[in-house]
């Protein structure tokens, strides 16, 4: 089944979802992740082809997920009194001090408090009203390291004391429970959706599920007593972004509640447009550009005015003029995967594709900054013998010397268009599922061989991907930002 048909009958699911209360607040992942798998495995497999068979089937399965439910509770209480014996013996106190939080992630903070999604924002007014929050994604071991090397950083864990975790427990088992009611409350009138939500009461017991609601109740017992009046959060999709927003929306009403989409966007990315679906209206959206803020109209019922176009750090601001191609030199190809050790295999298992005697080329890979020490050795081993180099340049420094950039789904291959870089997606990553370029109707193409007249490009269209590049991710904006946030503009 193609994607945009998944994704449609997703949206009719939803809409029918939205009509129910009990339903609506339940607003983590559990209604999003598995509807591609749901859908694709409902029509190959049938789950039987009466309306008897169904209800049948369906209730020798419901007592398994509350076993598991119950199971699974058992098992992250477990998990949380072990950590947290580790955790919070050496976690060091701290409180939020200022009235403006954006929360971001752990990895994206340097030491000097600049941000790879929010860049200097915290710094730009002079009334000194913003902190960053860091989510950390990582595991109790490089935690633990971290937490003892900084003692400024707020980080939050996916840990909470053992009152919150038999809270958190006994929610999920209700919203469980919730979910297999409704499904067989929907199933005669409604099969379809009462598969639905069988399958997500499945995933409410997920270990990510618990993970999404440990992260949010541990930022809102950091916020019970804080004087809050705005709160930006980055947003892909993810559960507890979700339900963090949705929570802040009905327990701090008079908070200004902001989403921001930092990453690029694409067709299979389906959480990202179903879970802004599940977001209550007065949050509103930051975006990283006009295209972005199209895409998201174009693909979600709301106001245009409640999408917002902030910009990015991606914009370098140092690409006004676009280098002369000398073509008569080695080609440079960069290799760009995402943030993920399976698309740096992936990439590298396709590099012999890449590589033809008739085409001099220069191949550097780009790790995503989260994978600079984890590349194995086996793969290191690979690249060397296929002439690969890894690179240690700047990002500015390798878009400037590239001709052709190939990736998935990663911002850098965006960023290149500013450099009058060919973006390359290998038909061999999933059709173009993962392509953010593929949604604005790039016509990049899909090239398997290289030769020069493919990739060559001519002025015109250099300044016109550039362009694109511009409008996908516009540069940073800080007065948009402090015009939200209520803070004075500086003068200059």
């Amino acid at each position: 089944m193609e994607l945009g048909e998944v994704y449609g009958k997703l949206q009719l699911l939803t809409e029918r979802i939205h009509q129910d209360s009990d339903l609506t607040s339940i607003t983590n992942n559990s209604f999003i992740y598995p509807g591609k798998v749901f859908i694709s495995q409902f029509e190959v497999h049938g789950i039987g082809t009466t309306k008897t068979e169904k209800v049948k089937f369906l209730k020798v399965k419901n007592l398994e997920i509350i076993c598991h439910a119950l199971f699974r509770a058992m098992i992250e209480i477990l998990r949380n009194t072990i950590l947290s014996c580790l955790i919070f013996k050496i976690k060091k106190k701290w409180k939020f001090e200022k009235s403006i939080i954006l929360l971001t992630h752990y990895s994206s903070v340097s030491g000097d408090n600049y941000d790879l999604y929010f860049g200097n924002l915290q710094n730009v007014s002079s009334q000194d009203e913003v902190e960053i929050c860091a989510i950390f994604h990582g595991n109790i071991i490089e935690y633990l390291a971290q937490r003892k090397k900084n003692s400024k950083a707020m980080i939050l864990s996916k840990c909470v004391k053992l009152t919150q975790i038999f809270q958190i427990a006994r929610l999920n088992v209700q919203r469980t429970l919730i979910l297999i009611r409704k499904s067989e409350s929907k199933m005669e009138s409604d099969p379809a959706l009462g598969i639905y939500l069988h399958r997500a009461a499945r995933y409410q017991s997920s270990r990510q599920s618990y993970s999404d609601l440990i992260i949010v109740n541990m930022f809102l017992s950091k916020i019970q007593n804080h004087h809050l009046t705005h709160f930006v959060s980055l947003y892909e999709g993810h559960g507890h972004e979700i339900e963090l927003l949705n929570r802040l929306s009905q327990e701090f009403p008079r908070v200004q509640l902001f989403a921001y989409q930092h990453a690029p966007v694409v067709r299979a990315q389906l959480s990202f447009f179903l879970g802004f679906g599940f977001i209550k209206d007065k949050v509103r959206l930051l975006v990283t550009g006009p295209l972005i803020k199209e895409l998201v109209s174009s693909n979600v019922q709301t106001s245009k005015d409640r999408i917002i176009v902030l910009g990015s750090v991606k914009n370098l601001e140092d690409h006004r003029n676009l280098r002369t191609k000398d073509h008569g030199r080695t080609i440079r190809l960069l290799l760009a995967p995402e943030g993920d050790p399976q698309a740096v295999s992936e990439m590298i298992d396709q590099l012999d594709n890449l590589l033809f005697k008739e085409t001099p080329l220069r191949i550097t890979l780009r790790l995503h900054p989260n994978l600079r020490s984890k590349i194995s050795y086996s793969e290191s081993s690979i690249l060397r013998n296929l002439g690969v180099s890894l690179s240690s340049n700047s990002l500015i420094q390798d878009l400037e010397i590239t001709d052709i950039c190939i990736y998935r789904s990663s911002a850098v291959a965006i960023q290149g268009l500013m450099y009058g870089v060919t973006p390359l997606y290998l038909s061999t990553f999933s059709k173009r599922l993962f392509d953010p370029l593929d949604s604005i109707v790039l016509e990049s193409g899909e090239r398997e061989i290289l030769n020069e007249s493919n990739f060559i490009l001519s002025e015109e269209k250099r300044l016109s991907l550039k362009r694109i590049g511009n409008d996908y991710f516009s540069v940073l904006n800080p007065e948009v930002f402090l015009k939200l946030l209520d803070l004075d503009i500086p003068r200059l």
